[in-house]
This record gives C-alpha cells, structure tokens and sequence, in this order.
C-alpha cells in the first residue's frame, strides 16, 4: 500500500519545486522508494526525480550535479536490489544521472552499462539498453559561443577527444561481448529481430539501435578508430 511517509517524500518534490530554491531535493530517498516501493510508490518516484532533473538541476547546474551525484553509490549495491523488477525501475531512473552526470563520470555508468547488458534477466538488458542513448548523448559538446577564444577552442578541442575516446571505447568493448557470445547458430538469421530472445540479441540492439543509429555516430566510431586503434 502507498504508505503517507512515501506520499509526503513524493509530494514535496513534485508539488513544491519552489521549495529548490532553500533546499536541495533528497534524490537517495526517492530512489529509496524506487528500489523498495510498490508499482504506483516507484511510478511517482520516479516523477519526481525527473521533476528534481527539470526544477532543480536546469536552474542550478552545479548544486544539481551535485545533488544527482548520489547515483554513483547506489550502482554499487546495485545488485543488493531486492528483486528484477525493482533493479529495472532503478535502471530506468538512472537517464536522469546520465543527463545530468553522465560525461563527468561516464566510465562509471559504461561499467554499469556493460554488466547490466549481460545479464541473464531480458528485463535488465531491456532496461538499459533504454537508456544507454542518454548516456552517450551526454558526451556531445554544444558550443554556445561562436566567437570562442583561442583558449576556449583548445579546451573544446581537449574535451571532444576525450569523448570520442570514451565513446570509441564503449563502443569496442560491446563488439568484444559480441564475440565472446556469438554462436553459430546466430548466423542463420538474417534480422536482430529474429534472433532468439537472450544477450547476443540485447547486444546487437545495443550497438545498431542505442551506440551506433545513425550514420553520425558510425563516423564517429570510424574516427576513433582510425585515431586510436
């Protein structure tokens, strides 16, 4: 049952987000709610991480990441989660850290990634091949200035090597899982779609779908490796 205590937490992110401008919201107790809840408990959790997200971290960058941060202790008792379906609404909840924190400590949440894509339960797998997108959306470097300095230029510059290091890594390390659970079975399909349900499936999703959808990002991928390899 809804308990009144969780009712309050949720309540006071959602409905009050002027309350930000005094106090920061209490994200580990939501995600306390998520991890330990009941479906309708987890749902506006959830709703209200998503209200810190818009309501606290837009208006306040760097009292938010800080905020979010709480994100980084919780992936490591990840797997003290009670249950699949709670470890998958935690899944879901973590896009708002990738938003958020997701560049900053991105081989943090690629570790993650990487365990929880190999995961025996298709739930999992489901779960964050949904918000692996995000997270590589996060290493995008946007230049608001068009006038940059010289030194503004070399930091960029600095900034999206790095990046595309990281993402070219990601990207590797997930064509390495491929190999290590292909089958010859698996040839005889001609479509992910057809493949039967399982990893090497969810890591074929991963790459065409989530890492590599388009032709921007092949490119990219491409660069890294003709950089780096």
């Amino acid at each position: 049952m809804f308990s009144k205590t969780i009712e309050i937490i949720i309540r006071a992110v959602i409905y009050n987000p002027t309350n930000y401008q005094m106090n920061p919201p209490d994200i580990k107790k939501l995600i306390e709610i998520v991890k330990t809840g009941d479906r309708q408990g987890v749902k506006k959790a959830q709703r209200a991480i998503e209200s810190a997200w818009h309501n606290y971290y837009i208006p306040h960058r760097k009292e938010g990441k800080k905020a979010f941060e709480v994100f980084l202790d919780e992936v490591k008792t990840f797997d003290q989660i009670q249950d699949i379906d709670h470890q998958a609404y935690f899944i879901s909840s973590l896009k708002w850290a990738f938003w958020t924190i997701g560049e900053e400590y991105f081989e943090t949440w690629a570790e993650f990634v990487l365990k929880c894509i190999q995961h025996p339960s298709g739930k999992i797998r489901q779960a964050v091949i949904h918000i692996a997108d995000v997270l590589v959306t996060s290493l995008d470097v946007y230049v608001f200035n068009k006038k940059e300095t010289k030194t503004e230029e070399e930091k960029r510059m600095i900034r999206e090597t790095i990046n595309l290091q990281r993402f070219g890594r990601l990207v590797m390390s997930v064509e390495d899982l491929v190999q290590h659970y292909y089958e010859p079975k698996y040839k005889r399909y001609k479509y992910v779609s057809s493949m039967p349900i399982g990893v090497y499936k969810s890591l074929q999703i991963l790459i065409t779908e989530k890492l590599l959808p388009s032709e921007h990002y092949e490119n990219l991928y491409k660069e890294f490796y003709t950089i780096f390899k």
